[in-house]
């Protein structure tokens, strides 16, 4: 999980806040304090999000298993945003994305 400075209470400190109630010893947290990840995902992703220029946050990608990240990060192989977003955004759907992972497992 990459957190990154997008709002204004957006720190390291409460980034690790919210990792703390992350239960899964699978996952491992991150912060990336330039906003790199989110500004290189934002175009591949048509973000609809931007904040201070284009940014991809709260946002869930799933890689193929031979996804490499090289000099550019790699293309998702599906990618869904959280939260209610316009018309044409990928929506979140838990089951399905699961139905995904499983797929891929």
């Amino acid at each position: 999980m990459v957190w990154q400075p997008v709002l204004p209470t957006d720190d390291p400190k409460s980034a690790m806040e919210h990792a703390a109630v992350e239960k899964d010893a699978r996952v491992k947290h991150y912060f990336d304090t330039s906003s790199r990840l989110g500004r290189a995902y934002a175009s591949p992703l048509a973000s609809p999000f931007d904040v201070d220029g284009p940014i991809a946050w709260d946002v869930v990608l799933l890689f193929d298993r031979d996804a490499r990240w090289k000099v550019e990060p790699p293309k998702p192989a599906l990618y869904r945003f959280p939260m209610d977003l316009p018309s044409g955004v990928p929506k979140w759907d838990p089951a399905a994305f699961a139905n995904e992972v499983r797929k891929r497992l």
